[in-house]
């Protein structure tokens, strides 16, 4: 039987998970989309998910560094991903699994 604060914490890193696994595709995809800007022939520069924000705009350059911040952030769940599966590593690790590698 798990502890109240352990149950509790695990209940909420599942749906952690869960919903972050869910949405990190779609979140990463949307937010790379705020880089990519057309360049038309008058040489106006525009972002191409939105044409009324001009790329070269001082509202736009604001919004480039947020967008950075945001990426940087959420692209290191991933990386929480790794960090928890290595720390219970071991108890996921089957023991005949182990000695069946080493035999390799």
């Amino acid at each position: 039987e798990l502890d109240p604060h352990t149950r509790l914490y695990s209940r909420h890193m599942y749906f952690f998970l869960l919903v972050t696994y869910m949405f990190l595709p779609s979140a990463s995809r949307l937010q790379f989309r705020g880089f990519d800007c057309i360049k038309l022939k008058s040489g106006e520069e525009y972002l191409r998910a939105d044409t009324d924000v001009n790329c070269r705009g001082d509202s736009y350059q604001d919004f480039l560094v947020a967008n950075g911040v945001f990426i940087a952030v959420y692209q290191c769940i991933p990386l929480l991903y790794a960090y928890l599966l290595c720390s219970v590593r071991h108890r996921l690790e089957l023991p005949n699994v182990a000695d069946k590698a080493r035999a390799l």
